[in-house]
């Protein structure tokens, strides 16, 4: 009787541990992101800032600054939408800490579309390839737009994913900050 008892209550920890590991890797599927510590791998790509083009090559960005990489779920219109301003007046401050924002629209159009969207903000379209090196859902959804700050050694010390852009925009500062305070000792 009692080897009964003991059978049953393992066969139901066993399913009940299966539907947990289940419902994490579903989770762990729909967020896939590059964790910290991880180093960027280089892209390329193409973009506007205030209406003309531009060409962005992470190797190149990294050379003199942290940079921070701002994906958006936004389209075309990522430029001309009311929560790039947030990113518009963050770019300043982040530049002052001495570190570059980008902001990228996911997209296989061409960055032409960006043309009209006059921001002083680069923004750039990551097409699919772009989204998978970064393990970025494509297409976004708005609840995954993902921030990336990388170390000029191309060592990821921030991964953050929220529909939020000024959250992104203060996780983003707080992690060049504690990156220089790092590396002044």
């Amino acid at each position: 009787m009692a080897f009964e008892k003991i059978k049953k209550r393992a066969s139901h920890l066993g399913a009940t541990i299966l539907c947990g590991l289940f419902f994490m890797t579903q989770g762990i599927a729909a967020h896939a992101t590059l964790s910290m510590g991880f180093h960027a791998p280089p892209f390329e790509a193409s973009g506007m800032m205030m209406g003309l083009p531009f060409h962005f090559s992470l190797d190149q960005a990294l050379k003199n600054t942290p940079v921070i990489l701002y994906f958006s779920a936004a389209g075309s219109d990522l430029g001309c939408r009311e929560d790039s301003q947030i990113l518009v007046k963050s770019a300043p401050k982040l530049r002052t800490q001495g570190a570059f924002l980008i902001a990228f629209s996911l997209s296989d159009q061409s960055p032409a579309v960006l043309k009209n969207c006059r921001v002083p903000l680069p923004i750039a379209i990551a097409d699919r390839s772009v989204a998978k090196l970064y393990a970025i859902n494509y297409p976004l959804s708005p609840a995954q737009n993902t921030t990336y700050v990388i170390a000029p050694d191309r060592r990821i010390l921030l991964t953050y994913v929220s529909p939020d852009p000024a959250s992104h925009m203060t996780k983003a500062m707080e992690a060049i900050q504690n990156w220089q305070k790092s590396n002044r000792r």
